[in-house]
């Protein structure tokens, strides 16, 4: 089985670029990434990182790695409280 990240040459104009320009794009959205934390930005720099891979012909790789990233924010997200815990916190707050 081959790995979804292995590189495949395929033709056509974004493969045809140059590779300090691809580094240059996606540099800069992942610097935006590390320097906002606000959902609206993150979601905005994922849909763009998203159609950059689909675009370039990458689907594969961009579903597995979205599959991945999905998997791990589930998994480190915080346990959820119920609402009677939640209601009872903010009782003592006062």
């Amino acid at each position: 089985m081959r790995s979804p990240f292995a590189y495949m040459p395929r033709p056509g104009p974004l493969q045809a670029a140059s590779p300090g320009a691809a580094v240059a794009y996606l540099g800069a959205l992942a610097a935006v990434a590390f320097l906002y934390s606000s959902p609206v930005v993150l979601v905005a720099i994922g849909a763009a990182v998203t159609t950059a891979g689909l675009l370039a012909g990458a689907r594969g790789a961009v579903r597995a790695a979205l599959r991945m990233g999905f998997t791990l924010a589930r998994s480190t997200s915080p346990p959820r409280r119920s609402p009677k815990a939640r209601s009872s916190d903010s009782a003592r707050s006062w």
